[in-house]
């Protein structure tokens, strides 16, 4: 039987995010390699920036900012690549300019939601900003259980046209032995949610005990120095060490050399750092809030603490740091799991959504 291929648009990614980059070039790259094809769309962030241009083989729009520009951007984006199905991929940012023209267009929208709701929903315009993104979709995924259950405890009638498609981790790259010097490696923008304040408070205490080890936090700050003027506080400022936002070459060469990888989330969805620090046999800690439970099973895959809990990530850091049997272990077990979670599942999922709505 023949594959007929599709014709999709993956919108709305800002490319110079993280997360936003590592989800549209995977799953454009699945979507091209089962037959279909694949445009990139976000919004214009910076002056000069061209409307179209080439990225991981692909056609990738930026589109604005105004909204009449944006409207007719978009209306020939549409045009120009005969674009099937619409798939709305919903982070923390302004979805009007795409909204509006997808209302007028009337066109086939499967709506994915990244974020968590209770933190985010602001940035939708509330709960009635949400129901006017709904409105304009025939499907909606979630990337987790537990953010599908936060969805639908806000819009119940979804839920025969709601469903959980996981994101996916590609295979690490090889695997290379912790440096002479050990340390443990978060990666994640610096947020309140993300409570990196919590792990520098449990890593103090680390430090009572283990004097030798090190901190490394990775990712872009959001709160202006915040976190570096805690660590200071602490006295930690010899012992932790903020990269910034580095390059995904950079993050694998983190993740290869450090001890193990710890994410002290308040609130998460499905973070893509627990899935790649797994998926390169690294052994975890994280705390048990969204979708982390989903990935790791505590004290087969990872070990897990109750959000918030100082004492307990402390606990956890210590016990890992003092057993290197115990670390090969979890690693081992995690890169297995880590399997499970596959961007080909993730864009052959989607797929079935964009039959039903096309």
């Amino acid at each position: 039987m023949k594959v007929v291929g599709r014709r999709i648009a993956l919108a709305w990614f800002d490319l110079a995010d993280p997360t936003d980059r590592a989800v549209a070039r995977n799953l454009a790259r699945e979507l091209r390699a089962l037959g279909h094809r694949v445009c990139l769309v976000g919004p214009k962030r910076r002056a000069g920036q061209p409307f179209r241009r080439r990225v991981a083989g692909v056609a990738a729009y930026s589109v604005g900012p105004s909204p009449a520009l944006a409207d007719a951007q978009l209306a020939e984006i549409h045009r120009r690549e005969a674009i099937d199905v619409w798939h709305c991929h919903v982070f923390a940012r302004d979805h009007g300019p795409w909204l509006r023209a997808a209302r007028r267009g009337r066109w086939p929208v499967v709506v994915t939601l990244h974020l968590v709701l209770k933190d985010y929903l602001p940035f939708l315009g509330g709960l009635q900003g949400l129901r006017r993104l709904l409105a304009q979709a025939r499907r909606v995924t979630l990337v987790s259980k537990a953010a599908r259950g936060e969805f639908l405890g806000l819009c119940p009638g979804w839920r025969r046209r709601c469903s959980v498609v996981y994101n996916g981790v590609a295979p690490a790259r090889g695997a290379a032995r912790p440096k002479d010097k050990p340390y443990v490696l978060s990666i994640a923008r610096l947020a309140p949610y993300k409570g990196q304040d919590l792990l520098l408070m449990a890593f103090a205490k680390v430090l009572e005990q283990r004097p030798d080890l090190r901190l490394v936090l990775c990712g872009r700050d959001q709160l202006k120095g915040a976190v570096q003027k805690l660590a200071k506080t602490l006295g930690l400022e010899r012992r932790v060490t903020f990269t910034g936002g580095v390059t995904p070459r950079r993050v694998r060469g983190l993740l290869s050399g450090c001890q193990s990888f710890v994410l002290p989330s308040r609130r998460e969805n499905l973070p893509l750092a627990v899935l790649e620090a797994m998926a390169a046999g690294k052994a975890v800690v994280a705390t048990r809030t969204g979708g982390v439970p989903e990935m790791v099973r505590h004290g087969k895959d990872g070990l897990l603490v109750a959000p918030g809990d100082v004492d307990g990530l402390a606990r956890r850091l210590l016990q890992l740091s003092g057993d290197s049997a115990l670390r090969r272990r979890l690693g081992r077990q995690a890169e297995r799991r880590s399997r499970n979670f596959s961007w080909r599942a993730a864009a052959t999922a989607y797929v079935r959504h964009y039959k039903k709505v096309i």
